[in-house]
């Protein structure tokens, strides 16, 4: 469902700039005679396209009239939460704290990243998502009932179908794809998607469904370095 912003609605962007090690790619993470950070960027240039409708003249002259009896418009709004938990060295099963309580998501994201990627490292990119030897994934959302939702996975025999095809389920049947393959999947976009509605589903006129939702890692051997587990979700 497309929404649009009436004529004359004051809106706030707010950008928060990355840290260079997060930001800039270098082979080297240090240079001689330079402490601390040795790199640094800085934007020139900043802009905001926005996409201008013409409406229809009486249409407007009706939200004005609207307008000028205190009537409000009012938007169906969706928030986008990304969150990093840190995964200590040493485990072979991780226990999440509760993600979401009260208002559950409409689906979750998840993905496995190196926590020194994660915090930015000139040396390495921080989007490389890959399996980081992890066996299984499970989802536990307790409403009035108990589910739970889980993805096995056997990244070394070559068994990840199940996992992999969650990225087709999140954009819909009628999407042109995601351009990620099966092959590049483990390459760098390993990501694991939970719906708690149907794609189809309507989404903007479902009621708001109330519980808690946490999620339980297992690895095929211990992790051997600090990992972060990244989740994204929308309520």
């Amino acid at each position: 469902m497309k929404q649009y912003l009436p004529s004359g609605c004051s809106i706030e962007v707010k950008l928060i700039r990355s840290n260079p090690e997060f930001a800039l790619e270098f082979p080297s993470t240090s240079k001689t005679g330079v402490s601390g950070c040795p790199y640094s960027f800085g934007i020139q240039e900043c802009n905001l396209v926005i996409k201008v409708f013409t409406v229809n003249e009486q249409i407007l002259k009706h939200h004005q009239s609207l307008f000028s009896r205190d009537s409000k418009a009012q938007y169906p709004i969706r928030t986008t939460q990304v969150r990093g938990i840190q995964i200590p060295t040493g485990c072979m099963t991780f226990y999440t704290d509760v993600l979401w309580s009260n208002r559950l998501p409409l689906f979750a994201i998840f993905g496995l990243i190196e926590s020194t990627r994660f915090n930015g490292a000139f040396n390495k990119h921080p989007f490389n998502f890959v399996p980081n030897g992890l066996s299984s994934i499970l989802l536990k959302v307790d409403q009035e009932n108990l589910i739970c939702k889980s993805l096995p996975v056997q990244y070394n025999s070559n068994l990840y179908q199940l996992a992999f095809d969650t990225l087709s389920d999140a954009v819909g049947e009628n999407s042109p794809g995601n351009s990620i393959s099966r092959d590049n999947y483990t390459k760098g976009f390993t990501f694991y998607i939970f719906h708690l509605l149907p794609v189809s589903a309507g989404v903007e006129f479902q009621p708001q469904r109330v519980g808690t939702m946490r999620a339980e890692l297992q690895f095929e051997t211990a992790t051997t370095s600090p990992l972060h587990l990244v989740e994204c979700s929308r309520v």
